[in-house]
């Protein structure tokens, strides 16, 4: 079963569940909830009620397209930043990855670093990857010496942002270079806290990493919105063209 059917069943079982008596049971429950916690359960509760009679309707109608047109509305509804109007692009099918990525807001390193956390000397310089899949005129990167990190600006995550990729690099000595990417969200009592989602290992030369996953689905738990800490450890790396992909395939 693809992915999309498989949100559209579980989209009806959930229409199917909260047209049943026990739905005044769970929603006795979720007024109990409290903090930002409670309030994005209950926000996403109702948005999914609210989107049952389409859904059942199109169902009925055996109209798969309105079906799965109503659940990526309601998903987009319920997850934090929506669609974000981005601009997306297919930078990574050389290497076999045909899916739609949007760049990370500064995520070429070319111009401005608003909204980014640089710590620990990291720096922008001048070198890029080779194969230039942002813009032609792309000439910068950003260089993290061993120990230094970087923190992205909040991203337009949710359900439909499963996975991060990007270029690195690792010089001289890439089997000692290694960068150790995090996510980072607040938590139920709202202060911030990281995740580890794995490292990535670099070549002696411009390479990307594989698809990294983002967990996503925090901010429906979190309330909050999500950013990327990516840190150096071992020796320097490199990297550039920082890219999400938002799943629209």
């Amino acid at each position: 079963m693809s992915p999309k059917l498989t949100i559209a069943v579980a989209a009806l079982l959930a229409s199917i569940a909260l047209t049943t008596p026990a739905h005044a049971a769970t929603g006795g429950l979720l007024s109990s909830l409290g903090g930002a916690t409670g309030a994005t359960v209950r926000s996403a509760t109702d948005a999914v009620s609210g989107a049952v009679p389409a859904a059942t309707d199109a169902a009925g109608r055996r109209d798969v397209a309105g079906v799965l047109a109503t659940v990526g509305d309601t998903v987009a509804d319920v997850t934090p930043g929506g669609d974000c109007d981005q601009a997306l692009s297919q930078p990574f099918t050389r290497w076999g990855d045909a899916a739609h990525y949007t760049l990370v807001p500064g995520g070429d390193f070319e111009s401005s670093l608003d909204g980014w956390s640089l710590s620990g000397g990291a720096s922008v310089v001048e070198d890029n990857e080779p194969w230039k899949v942002t813009a032609a005129s792309d000439h910068r990167a950003l260089h993290l010496p061993k120990g230094a990190s970087v923190v992205t600006p909040p991203l337009c995550a949710g359900l439909t942002h499963p996975t991060a990729r990007l270029f690195t690099k690792g010089g001289k000595v890439p089997l000692l270079a290694g960068a150790r990417v995090e996510i980072l969200y607040p938590n139920k009592d709202g202060l911030l806290a990281g995740a580890t989602l794995g490292v990535v290992l670099p070549n002696r030369d411009w390479q990307p990493t594989h698809q990294i996953l983002t967990l996503s689905g925090l901010p429906l738990l979190t309330g909050g919105t999500l950013a990327l800490r990516i840190t150096a450890q071992g020796a320097p790396i490199t990297i550039d063209d920082v890219y999400v992909d938002p799943l629209r395939r």
